[in-house]
């Protein structure tokens, strides 16, 4: 699609912050509130806030790893019953997500469902 080549900075505003699960705003960078995201450094902001996003719930994950250890003890010999893919099911359910319920209950804030960014946005969801 011609209309999403190119510099698609130019419609978002980002600097090198990110917006924290619980709503705070953390630099990823030193002074990162002041470095506005482009063309050219894009790739390493991405880079970052994946990595924050990897490491972000990481105390939490081991706290829920602790309690279900804990939580189960009394349990644990059901455990043998299932195979790893099985228990992953049951505990994660089904990973196919709906792309057109999704679109219904999306808050596009300051642009709308025609913006070439959320076009992009759906044609990368839709790719895989």
């Amino acid at each position: 699609n011609s209309e999403l080549e190119g510099d698609l900075t130019e419609l978002i505003s980002l600097d090198f912050t990110i917006r924290t699960l619980d709503g705070r705003e953390v630099e990823l960078i030193p002074n990162g509130k002041s470095i506005e995201v482009n063309q050219k450094n894009r790739m390493e902001y991405v880079a970052l806030a994946e990595e924050y996003r990897k490491h972000e719930i990481q105390p939490q994950l081991q706290a829920l790893r602790r309690g279900f250890i804990v939580g189960t003890q009394e349990y644990r010999h059901l455990f043998d019953w299932f195979s790893a893919s099985e228990l992953q099911l049951l505990a994660e359910g089904d990973k196919k997500i709906d792309l057109e319920i999704l679109k219904l209950h999306t808050n596009y804030g300051n642009c709308n469902p025609n913006s070439p960014v959320v076009k992009f946005l759906w044609s990368i969801l839709e790719s895989f």
